[in-house]
C-alpha cells in the first residue's frame, strides 16, 4: 500500500508520536540531487521526549532557516513521516525520515492565522 503525505499527516498525531519536541540546532543542508546549487531542505536536530533522543527533521528550504536557542519547546507544522527499507544478505534496516512544512515555538499557533472578512453578512 502505498499513502500519500496527506494521508500520513491525517493518520499521525504529532503531540502523541513525538511528545514534547526541544529544539536542539541546525544540522545542515540537503541538496537538490539534480542541481548541487540549489538548497532541497534544511536539517534540524530536535529532542523528543517520546522517543527518548534526537530526531531528525526537514523543512523546505522555503521556509526561513530556523535559530531558536537550544532546549526551546518547539511543534512540527504538518509533519510527515516517509518510511522505507533496505536489505541486503543478512541485515534489513529500516529508516524513517521526518519533513515537515514548518516548525515554531510551542506557545506559537502552528497554523497559520485566518484573516478576518470585513464583509457584512
Amino acid at each position: 500500500m502505498k499513502l500519500t503525505r496527506e494521508q500520513l499527516g491525517k493518520m499521525m498525531d504529532a503531540d502523541k508520536t513525538f511528545g514534547v519536541l526541544d529544539f536542539i540546532g541546525f544540522d545542515g543542508e540537503k541538496m537538490d540531487n539534480k542541481d548541487s546549487s540549489k538548497v532541497e531542505n534544511y536539517r534540524y536536530g530536535v529532542g523528543s521526549e517520546e522517543h527518548g533522543g534526537a530526531l531528525v527533521v526537514y523543512l523546505p528550504a522555503s521556509v526561513a532557516k530556523k535559530t531558536f536557542a537550544y532546549d526551546t519547546q518547539v511543534k512540527l507544522v504538518n509533519p510527515t513521516i516517509q518510511v522505507f527499507a533496505t536489505a541486503s544478505y543478512n541485515d534489513s534496516e529500516v529508516i524513517t525520515t521526518i519533513f515537515a512544512d514548518d516548525m515554531v515555538p510551542a506557545n506559537q499557533s502552528a497554523a497559520p492565522a485566518t484573516p478576518k472578512s470585513d464583509k457584512k453578512e
